[in-house]
């Protein structure tokens, strides 16, 4: 079945990336999921000996619009998006560029979103923080 709740000492989420690496190079935590951009980035500057258990492909920041927008808005914002050039805002935004995406494309979100239910239920205790 795999790893479950019951099967860790204690997990949490820890709301950023750099967290999660910081919490597992400081001995916090024995594991946890972070971007492997933060990952290659932050054991560059300080090298802690971890190691990657496991990676899958992930579309992150979709910029989205509301059902029922105009066409011709949609497509212009589109448009404007994907035409864009200026890589001093790209820089500001923290992102190389756009592309087009098909909702398919976060299919492995959507899947990941509805397993940590199934983790949390396999396991005997819930240590995830109220918010």
């Amino acid at each position: 079945m795999g790893v479950c709740a019951k099967n860790l000492g204690k997990f949490a989420y820890l709301r950023r990336h750099d967290n999660v690496f910081n919490a597992v190079a400081n001995g916090w935590f024995d594991a946890g999921a972070l971007k492997e951009s933060t990952f290659n980035k932050r054991n560059k500057k300080d090298p802690k000996e971890l190691r990657i258990l496991h990676s899958f492909p992930n579309t992150t920041k979709p910029w989205l619009v509301r059902s029922g927008l105009d066409d011709r808005i949609y497509n212009a914002l589109k448009s404007a998006l994907l035409e864009m050039n200026d890589q001093s805002a790209f820089k500001k935004l923290k992102i190389k560029g756009f592309f087009s995406a098909q909702h398919e494309e976060y299919k492995i979100i959507e899947e990941a979103i509805f397993k940590v239910d199934e983790f949390s239920k396999c396991g005997s205790s819930n240590n995830l923080p109220k918010e």
